[in-house]
């Protein structure tokens, strides 16, 4: 199984996860460094990955931006037993 970790206080906003999240994880050349195309790539992604996340200060936590992207990541964890998400 393979483990990312995610320390978000490293990056400025969501946006820059896309990119690094692509090269960890090798997702497909076409993928659209956004929400719905993380969602729909990690949906079906057929391999087993932990993704931890460390917030690293209660600012990131709050930042609505933020919510949404951790929000996405649990609910994909919900439809795609593959995918496991430690926060």
């Amino acid at each position: 199984m393979k483990t990312i970790c995610l320390a978000l206080n490293k990056f400025s906003t969501p946006k820059d996860v896309h990119p690094y999240l692509k090269e960890k994880l090798t997702f497909p050349s076409y993928f659209g460094n956004n929400l719905d195309a993380l969602y729909d790539v990690l949906s079906t992604y057929h391999e087993s990955i932990t993704i931890c996340i460390h917030c690293g200060h209660a600012a990131v936590a709050q930042n609505p931006q933020w919510q949404s992207f951790l929000r996405l990541l649990h609910d994909v964890s919900k439809e795609n037993p593959r995918i496991q998400i430690i926060d």
